[in-house]
């Protein structure tokens, strides 16, 4: 359970590293509404739709510390219900972006958010240099209670490049499920936590 748990936060947690930038007009349709999930979501106005294949070109270009569990987020990686990214794929830089995904708590305990948390974030400093959590806590999210933390960390690429990148995730329990979001951005890059917060801030529940 735990290594499962830890390949469903990989894939929430990496961003799109630098790649070959293309140009490209934001997405027309903001509102992302899941009836099975029961969630909808607003895109920022100027941020685009992201797809399965970015997703898993994004993985592919990730360096972790351990090949083994990157062999193995590549077999089973699991394409979000929904990703938007502040640039259109591809992008010469890290590209703020937003993940969402709904799996089964199996014997995880929903009405514990943070001690879900506490057990994935812990072996997270495994797979990324200079790791650091910066802030975990409770919080609420469209009114359900959920566990949150901020980590930062380098994010290296398989051609060698280095980032200092900030990555946020959120934990939300519904009956026999819980709700993985996850948003990140560059270290430092103001503007994009402030438009990552407005699409938090624009999540319901239903």
């Amino acid at each position: 359970m735990e290594r499962f748990f830890i390949l469903v936060l990989l894939i929430v947690v990496v961003l799109s590293p630098a790649s070959h930038a293309q140009t490209g007009n934001a997405d027309k349709n903001r509102v992302f509404e899941s009836k099975v999930a029961g969630f909808r979501v607003t895109k920022p106005e100027s941020w685009h739709d992201a797809n399965a294949e970015d997703h898993l070109r994004n993985l592919e270009r990730t360096k972790l510390a351990d090949e083994k569990i990157h062999k193995l987020l590549l077999r089973f990686a699991t394409t979000p219900l929904v990703m938007f990214t502040k640039h259109k794929e591809p992008h010469d830089d890290v590209n703020p972006s937003f993940k969402m995904i709904i799996k089964p708590l199996g014997k995880l305990d929903g009405s514990n958010p943070m001690k879900i948390a506490n057990m994935a974030i812990g072996p997270m400093k495994m797979f990324f240099s200079n790791f650091t959590l910066k802030t975990m806590n409770e919080v609420f999210v469209s009114g359900r209670k959920a566990a949150y933390a901020h980590i930062v960390y380098d994010l290296e690429t398989q051609a060698g490049l280095k980032f200092r990148t900030s990555s946020e995730l959120w934990i939300v329990p519904r009956d026999k499920h819980f709700y993985l979001i996850g948003a990140g951005r560059k270290f430092g890059d103001a503007e994009a936590k402030k438009e990552i917060r407005t699409i938090i801030e624009s999540i319901s529940f239903f």
